[in-house]
């Protein structure tokens, strides 16, 4: 059975794996508006002000050999502004799903430690 953080891990990469393929799509299909575009820029300049980062929350490490560990953390910075562009409802999505799976760990008496 896998444990909650490595579950916790898989979501928030794939959550924002639909986000950035959903911003992709936008832009490929020229669907973006200059809501969007405000959104897109809005969400990673107050991620990456305020020093959000997702991966660190999640306990996700970014770890690109090449690249200054600085570098990693404004790399997380700038995913969950991407994230967080999408808006209110994916994180309402993602906090539903946190909660159904912790409530099935804890029917199943599994540990619910998930940072």
């Amino acid at each position: 059975m896998p444990s909650n953080i490595n579950f916790v891990a898989v979501a928030v990469l794939a959550v924002l794996t639909e986000a950035i393929t959903e911003n992709i799509k936008w832009v490929m299909e020229k669907d973006f508006t200059r809501f969007r575009i405000l959104a897109f820029i809005a969400g990673i300049i107050l991620a990456m002000g305020t020093g959000v980062d997702i991966f660190k929350l999640a306990n996700i490490p970014i770890d690109i050999p090449f690249l200054h560990p600085l570098i990693g953390h404004y790399i997380g910075a700038f995913f969950t502004g991407i994230l967080t562009s999408r808006g209110s409802n994916v994180f309402h999505d993602v906090w539903n799903l946190l909660n159904n799976v912790l409530s099935w760990f804890k029917e199943k008496n599994a540990p619910t430690t998930v940072i």
